[in-house]
């Protein structure tokens, strides 16, 4: 019961913030995603830890955040959508580099999932 209780509250919390960051602006919107956002990379690059794939988090981090805002900026009208497009080639450099990383068996492990 005191689970419950607990979860119930910190569920009304997080809608009070939510509804708030909504109502506030675009832009305490768009930070409360970002919060998000960096605590679901957080949460996913965790996930890896008993696993022999170790992803590397600067670059997770900074692909969602670049990825989170130029979306944003795309979206409220402030940059064109041709802006989208140049990312494409920073993502690609950023899977082969984690393709060819040397410390973990990424590449190995990717590898053998596509071979025939």
């Amino acid at each position: 019961m005191k689970k419950l209780i607990t979860r119930t509250i910190t569920g009304i919390v997080l809608v009070l913030v939510m509804l708030t960051a909504i109502i506030g602006s675009e832009y305490s919107f768009a930070f409360l995603f970002l919060i998000i956002l960096a605590a679901s990379i957080s949460e996913f690059t965790n996930l890896f830890k008993q696993s022999e794939v170790k992803p590397n988090k600067f670059f997770s981090y900074s692909v969602s955040i670049i990825l989170f805002v130029v979306s944003f900026l795309i979206a409220k009208g402030t940059i064109e959508i041709k802006y989208f497009l140049v990312l494409l080639p920073f993502f690609l450099m950023i899977m082969a580099a984690e393709l060819y990383r040397k410390k973990d068996k990424v590449a190995e492990i990717l590898l053998s999932q596509f071979s025939v």
